[in-house]
């Protein structure tokens, strides 16, 4: 079993996720519109899908690479180094960063999940500060990439 189909679950498919069906597509066993449309459970009857116009083009503009990617949640061992003197300062860019309190607290408990970009964009952030050894974040999770 791929690391795909132990990670596939379709209730990870964002809704508003469009689904392909084009066997005749020569990349259709590498891309992941095909492969979720292919695990469609059997009370899913209608939805978002590419048509079989795409294929008169030169190439599928909604190809997506199947992309497994260790996500983030938890921020508590990024900040048990940091100097009381740096900690509201830090926080404060860390919480600019992600949007609002309330988004932050939701990538703290895991309720959301960080991207790589994101992980690095916030290593970064701490590095502004001279953290940069060990740094890590409290939980990871290998997923299926569905972003676009």
């Amino acid at each position: 079993m791929t690391e795909f189909e132990q990670l596939f679950n379709l209730d990870d498919v964002p809704p508003s996720w469009r689904h392909c069906f084009l066997d005749q597509c020569p990349r259709c066993a590498q891309c992941l519109r095909y492969q979720t449309g292919q695990r469609l459970a059997d009370g899913d009857t209608a939805g978002l899908s590419i048509f079989p116009t795409v294929l008169r083009l030169a190439a599928c503009p909604y190809f997506k690479q199947i992309r497994i990617v260790e996500l983030a949640y938890g921020f508590k061992p990024l900040f048990a180094e940091v100097k009381q003197k740096d900690f509201t300062p830090l926080h404060a860019e860390l919480m600019g960063y992600i949007g609002s309190k309330t988004s932050y607290y939701r990538y703290d408990w895991g309720e959301n999940m960080l991207t790589p970009e994101q992980q690095q964009d916030i290593l970064s952030i701490f590095a502004r500060y001279g953290y940069t050894d060990g740094l890590r974040f409290e939980h990871y999770r290998r997923h299926i990439d569905y972003s676009n």
